[in-house]
């Protein structure tokens, strides 16, 4: 029963969430890396098309030179943690095969690389939320105003995804 349990978690673990999008026009590929990789894709995608909202109204939102350094950064530190989650995960799926392969499966050890796997993307989701509020708390309250409304009026991103409550499709943004 404990082997049929771990082979369901890894084939869930392994199997790819199923997002309806254009694949003539990538929108998942931004600075150099598939956002959309992982099992969270609407919160680095999020973070993303916000910070490139921001910058690209600096002048609407009327950004000092430290808050716009300040954006650039954050931004800089996410794709470079991104990047190297990226590897450590692929390390842990690696791992994860190769213990599958052998004659005598070990559960408990690609448990334990499983939960490693699901802790790396975890820490990761929480490092981007915590770049956003930063970004969302240096600026001012005409600002904010301003940035969220932004947001609101800005075009839905191409990338869909199903709301599991509803079963309705919705956009990314």
């Amino acid at each position: 029963m404990n082997r049929i349990i771990a082979l369901l978690v890894v084939y869930l673990a392994f199997s790819p969430p199923n997002f309806a999008e254009n694949q003539d026009t990538n929108p998942n590929l931004l600075y150099g890396i598939n956002v959309n990789s992982d099992l969270s894709p609407c919160i680095k995608d999020s973070f993303f098309r916000k910070i490139k909202l921001i910058l690209d109204n600096k002048e609407k939102l009327q950004l000092s030179e430290p808050q716009i350094n300040l954006i650039c950064e954050c931004r800089q530190n996410i794709t470079a943690e991104l990047i190297r989650t990226k590897s450590e995960i692929e390390d842990m799926e690696t791992e994860i095969a190769k213990n599958m392969d052998t004659k005598k499966i070990n559960a408990d050890r690609i448990n334990i690389l499983i939960e490693k796997k699901y802790n790396i993307i975890s820490k990761q989701n929480q490092s981007i939320a915590a770049a956003y509020a930063k970004i969302f708390n240096s600026v001012s309250g005409d600002q904010k105003k301003k940035m969220l409304s932004l947001f609101e009026s800005a075009t839905p991103s191409p990338s869909f995804f199903i709301d599991s409550k509803t079963r309705k499709r919705g956009y990314v943004f």
